[in-house]
């Protein structure tokens, strides 16, 4: 038996793991493959046993995203004991909460007594399920006004394990290949799995803290914490919003650069996944800006809160475009002593390498969106006199729960009668 039940590596303690060399040891000693050196057995490891596109899939790396190697250095799990490390994990938040037995085991082909219980194996059959689904939650937790969410009592409430628990949970066996080459599915797929991700988080977190006053510290590793097994791999926050979405771009790879994104703004660079990590095949082949006026980031100042669908995802990104540039908490003109200011959601600095690097790009950006020909006018007018500065107004990431009525003081009852 080659699987160590733990194994310490530096000052971290391992389990149920087992080295490169340790696998090849095992393969030349009881397996009968005709001329098949270290090299060879090395191969074909990579090839099938590691690869999740193999149906002979058996492994999985500890460091996700690392080719097979056959050494001392480099550990490796079967896949059984990989999935029982992941239910250990409570930041894994789509496999705790239910009974998993029902499903797949990762990489496995169902049967067909599973599509009677609404199980699906290729993302593209799931996501008409997975969309109306979000569509019935979305409808019992958001107020009237598309912006506010009624995290507490969705939290407390028995559609939280009767509805989103198991929804969430069949992210971890779909089998993802139809997104790659299609941006259109990757986008509408992804981007509700980030909407419903950063409210399953926010719900995560008010179980321990019992309250929704989030500072920013807080936020950013709440972003780094908190994630969805989907199709066997994890996946954060950042890694859908800056691997997927935003062409592998490694902002919010950890807390400096988070903090850099929203000091300096986000910058181009392509480095989130390797090319030899599972999920970098998912990756958009195209940035689209208007992904930033779609995902949610559960904040006061966060885009309205839609669900997202295949057919009508280029209709829907350009609809909450003009929408929100046409909302006057996110742009604004106004007029001093003849000088004109541009006043922008800080979204548009965070993530400027999108929507443009200079001043005139982003304003050349915001113009096609902006709806009152009025306000338009006067922008256009004053840019080319270059006459208009821009300015970003402060982003407000305090959490956009109900707020509870305050309670009535006896002094307060007093003065009333």
């Amino acid at each position: 038996m080659i699987v160590h039940e733990q194994k310490r590596v530096l000052a971290s303690p391992l389990t149920g793991v087992f080295s490169g060399k340790e696998l090849i040891d095992w393969m030349i000693e009881h397996l009968t493959i005709p001329n098949r050196g270290r090299e060879d057995l090395t191969e074909l490891v990579n090839k099938e046993l590691l690869n999740p596109a193999s149906a002979f899939q058996l492994i999985y790396p500890v460091n996700v995203g690392e080719p097979f190697i056959d050494n001392k250095n480099n550990f490796y799990r079967f896949i059984e004991d990989q999935y029982k490390e992941f239910k250990k994990d409570n930041t894994i938040l789509n496999l705790h909460g239910i009974e998993t037995s029902k499903f797949r085991f990762f990489y496995e082909k169902g049967d067909e007594k599973n599509k009677e219980d609404n199980i699906f194996d290729k993302v593209e059959d799931f996501f008409p399920y997975f969309r109306d689904k979000l569509g019935e939650i979305y409808k019992e937790i958001m107020l009237d006004d598309a912006f506010t969410i009624d995290y507490k009592t969705f939290t407390e409430s028995e559609n939280f394990d009767l509805k989103l628990t198991p929804l969430v949970a069949q992210l971890a066996y779909l089998d993802l290949t139809a997104l790659i080459g299609n941006d259109d599915l990757t986008k509408a797929f992804f981007i509700n799995v980030y909407n419903i991700l950063h409210i399953h988080a926010i719900c995560a977190r008010y179980f321990i803290q019992k309250d929704f006053d989030i500072g920013m510290i807080e936020r950013i590793d709440l972003y780094s914490k908190y994630k969805y097994n989907i199709g066997g791999h994890l996946y954060t926050l950042h890694d859908i919003e800056h691997g997927i979405l935003r062409k592998n771009n490694n902002q919010g790879g950890n807390a400096v650069s988070t903090v850099a994104t929203y000091v300096f703004g986000a910058k181009g660079k392509n480095t989130r996944f390797k090319e030899t990590d599972p999920r970098y095949k998912y990756v958009a082949a195209n940035i689209d800006p208007r992904i930033h006026f779609a995902t949610h980031c559960a904040a006061l100042d966060s885009p309205a809160l839609r669900v997202y669908d295949l057919e009508a995802i280029n209709f829907q990104l350009e609809l909450v475009a003009k929408e929100f540039c046409s909302l006057g908490k996110n742009i604004s003109i106004s007029e001093n002593k003849g000088k004109y200011i541009l006043e922008l959601s800080e979204l548009f600095k965070f993530y400027r390498a999108e929507f443009g690097p200079t001043d005139k790009e982003i304003i050349n950006y915001v113009l096609q969106y902006i709806q009152d020909p009025d306000e338009k006018k006067v922008i256009q007018t004053q840019a080319e006199k270059g006459n208009l500065t821009v300015k970003f107004r402060a982003f407000d990431w305090t959490v956009n729960d109900k707020k509870e009525p305050k309670p009535v003081s006896e002094d307060e009852d007093e003065e009333e009668e």
